[in-house]
């Protein structure tokens, strides 16, 4: 995660991973894999940095395949 703290912003907001997984509507494996530094699908990025009025690039490393990809 490049500039963000997923984990922490969750936590903030009093969030499980479970929680947070259906208020943007993404897997919580999603959620669970970006906490460890994996990658997700830009998609649910995207879903994710609207939550949390971010950039996806917050999110997500823009030079992750997967983000190229979807640009």
């Amino acid at each position: 995660m490049p500039g963000f703290d997923l984990r922490t912003a969750r936590l903030n907001k009093g969030l499980s991973k479970r929680g947070l997984a259906r208020a943007v509507n993404v897997p919580e494996q999603s959620i669970r894999r970006l906490e460890k530094g994996m990658g997700i699908s830009p998609a649910y990025a995207k879903r994710i940095a609207d939550y949390f009025e971010v950039q996806v690039v917050d999110i997500i490393d823009a030079d992750d395949e997967d983000a190229r990809r979807a640009a």
